[in-house]
């Protein structure tokens, strides 16, 4: 079953049967569609909310082994670097601050010991973006007190702030366990018998409160008696999560707190703020497109959400690597240009790293390019795959580096292997390259001459065009060399190079020797290789009747035949076949860029493995999801053609080297509105058909005023 999430808070009941979503590798572009149906206009959507969908029936593997019965239990751990509490963004806090000590990296200590009156806090406020009003919270933590405490106890604090980080007064909890009776505020008192606890878990909840922003979260332990107190207590494993469906009156309830989340769990994942998630996400982004049709008192919500892979479009990466891995390349730019909104470190501490290294860049420059675009240009050189998953950590690494510990089979066991459907089979060899010519930019190359000097020849010409004089020497002598055109005899030089003419003339003609002129220059060099694959693998067919399949890579960052040699290689792996692409559906889950491996006796395929290209995931009702898979070889789409050549057409030709604005222009955009509103207090009035005397000057009789008379019973009215 796929629970929905959006703006952190669980509508799955509203959303019912509409989920259509889509995840991809390499030229990716990943999108999520549902319905939210809002009986009595209740609930309210807007752009750039973030959108979840969890899988409630994910296996508890990383990897996603079915044959692994407990499910994975969504959640979200809000606390950044939970496991290791001695660094930023925790602090300490209270007069007791100094006695807080850290046994291990997730476990604080404190050890009272006839201490003054006061509290040693550990406190830390959780990022922007994941609190919202009239969600609950759930603190939670393992708490061990080997003996009872004396006079001192075991705090849990959650304080919900503001905007600006102002506590909301009246909106906090507080949870005290110890010594000699554990409570909350919420009015129950609980007796602790003992008062010892052995790693035992302890939680507290809240709810956000209107006008809440972050949470801010403090554990720790106060004197409740001065000078006569003593005790240690230990607190570990810190968890802080939105208790997302914690609604009893739905069928997928989850109990809280949910298992452990944090980096040393194999089923959870790092987001790029610290904070964790657990690994059974779908789909993750944020709405960028809705609509509503409207039916009376209720409405139907439309709602279209982009995936992490937006975050490819953005950079303007400016930049200059030599010598570089591409590994090195990525990560540079992730951390320079995507701090906290892109991860390049392990998930887990089981976990492998994401980026792997592929190949070494000579010499590449970065204008103006986005993400995608730099992805782009080193898969096409390494023959790696790419791409953002579900948990915003970019992955780039060699196909087959993930496995799906689950087959799809036609004699499955539904055990590790699990029958699919409507299996379609393609190999499209109309795009195969087996000779490539690979040309590249220009690179330096050093060349060595010697010459003989006659005693009056002032000219000597070079085999190459000079790009730079690396050194001169002329019977001993070292020659100081200049620009023929910008530079004269009159000044410092004894020789001018002319690049045109590819001379050297010199002032005064070398003395007679043999081979007693040495000139070690540079030279531009243009790269240019060709790879060939060797055997047809072609049926049996005339010479006439077999093609050559040239092709041509035009790259002007490849300044080695080195590099080059690399990229025709590369070309070769990813074309020199056919392309084989299948299409199947399933009920088992697995995300792009995991290899699953398949048998189809009848296609002759035995148990091999095909890269996940593309999932395309559908909610069907009753707890069951099906997926569509493309597996294989990549298979761009119309879009992806149309949105790279458009990204090339609008590059600009003609201007380079312009790697800052010359002017940043901020622009705030306020919104004004202006309401009037009219008061009245309304004048006294007395009772009609009252008999009275009116006053004369001080009453009306009749209409009019300061008319003398007497009011009559059920005539006239009398006013005060």
């Amino acid at each position: 079953m796929t629970l929905t999430v959006v703006d952190g808070k669980d509508v799955t009941r509203y959303v019912q049967n509409t989920i259509n979503f889509d995840q991809a590798i390499n030229d990716q572009l990943p999108k999520a569609n549902f319905d939210v149906i809002d009986d009595g206009c209740l609930l309210n959507f807007d752009w750039g909310m973030e959108c979840i969908l969890w899988d409630e029936n994910a296996p508890d593997a990383p990897t996603f082994n079915p044959a692994i019965t407990v499910p994975t239990v969504p959640s979200h751990n809000m606390l950044q670097k939970a496991m290791t509490i001695n660094t930023s963004p925790w602090s300490t806090s209270g007069t007791h601050a100094g006695l807080i000590s850290y046994t291990q990296a997730f476990e604080m200590q404190m050890i009272f010991n006839n201490s003054a009156l006061g509290a040693g806090l550990l406190q830390q406020t959780t990022p922007n973006g994941y609190v919202h009003p009239g969600q609950k919270y759930m603190l939670s933590a393992y708490v061990t007190i080997a003996t009872a405490l004396v006079n001192c106890r075991t705090v849990m604090i959650i304080e919900f702030l503001d905007s600006s980080g102002n506590t909301i007064i009246g909106n906090y909890a507080l949870r005290a366990f110890g010594a000699p009776v554990e409570y909350s505020n919420n009015g129950i008192t609980i007796t602790n018998q003992d008062g010892v606890l052995s790693n035992a878990r302890v939680s507290l909840q809240a709810t956000a409160p209107p006008g809440s922003a972050n949470i801010r979260v403090s554990l720790g332990g106060e004197t409740m008696v001065a000078a006569s107190n003593s005790g240690t207590l230990k607190i570990a494993t810190f968890q802080l999560e939105p208790m997302y469906f914690s609604d009893t009156s739905v069928d997928w309830n989850v109990s809280y707190p949910t298992p452990d989340c944090n980096y040393n769990q194999v089923n959870c994942s790092q987001m790029p703020d610290f904070t964790v998630s657990r690994t059974c996400r779908i789909f993750s982004g944020y709405i960028d497109d809705f609509n509503v049709d409207y039916d009376g008192p209720n409405r139907v919500w439309h709602i279209s959400c982009a995936g992490p892979g937006a975050q490819l479009e953005n950079g303007n990466i400016n930049a200059v690597f030599t010598g570089q891995t591409d590994a090195t390349i990525l990560t540079t730019l992730v951390s320079t240009y995507f701090p906290g909104q892109l991860s390049t470190v392990a998930p887990n501490s089981s976990s492998a790293a994401p980026i792997q290294t592929g190949i070494t860049e000579d010499s590449i420059t970065y204008g103006d390019n986005s993400l995608r675009e730099v992805a782009n240009g080193l898969t096409d050189k390494s023959g790696f795959v790419s791409f953002v998953d579900m948990y915003y950590t970019l992955r780039y690494q060699p196909e087959f580096y993930n496995v799906a510990q689950f087959t799809l089979t036609e004699a499955p066991d539904e055990s590790a292997s699990f029958p699919y459907s409507v299996y379609n089979y393609k190999k499209d060899g109309t795009q195969v390259k087996r000779r490539i010519k690979i040309t590249g930019g220009k690179f330096i190359a050093t060349a060595y001459e010697t010459f003989s000097g006659n005693g009056s020849n002032k000219i000597f010409t070079l085999t190459n065009t000079p790009y730079s004089m690396n050194s001169l020497v002329s019977a001993g002598v070292t020659q100081r060399v200049g620009i023929a055109g910008r530079d004269g005899f009159t000044g410092q030089y004894d020789v001018l190079m002319n690049k045109t003419t590819k001379q050297l003339q010199f002032n005064a003609a070398p003395p007679s020797g043999t081979n007693n002129i040495t000139a070690v220059y540079g030279y531009e060099a243009p790269v240019s290789t060709q790879a060939i694959m060797q055997g047809s693998g072609l049926p049996s067919l005339p010479a006439y009747a077999i093609p050559l399949f040239d092709s041509k890579v035009n790259d002007t960052n490849i300044i080695s035949l080195t590099s080059a040699t690399q990229r025709g290689l590369a070309e070769i792996a990813k074309s020199g076949n056919p392309r084989e692409i299948l299409k199947a559906t399933s009920e088992q889950f697995a995300p792009a860029g995991v290899a699953v491996y398949i048998t189809h006796a009848r296609s002759g395929i035995i148990n091999k493995p095909y890269v996940i290209q593309s999932v395309k995931g559908r909610h069907l009702g009753n707890g069951i999801n099906e997926y569509d898979y493309v597996l294989g070889s990549f298979n761009p789409s119309i879009i992806d053609h149309l949105r790279n050549a458009n990204k090339a057409m609008n590059r600009s030709i003609t201007v380079s080297g312009v790697t800052a604005p010359q002017q940043i222009d901020v622009v705030a955009i306020e919104t004004m509105s202006y309401r009037d509103s009219i008061s009245a207090v309304p004048a006294a009035s007395f009772s009609t058909s009252t008999y009275g005397t009116a006053v004369y000057g001080a009453s009306a009789y009749g209409g009019s005023t300061g008319v003398y008379g007497t009011a009559q019973y059920g005539r006239s009215t009398v006013y005060g």
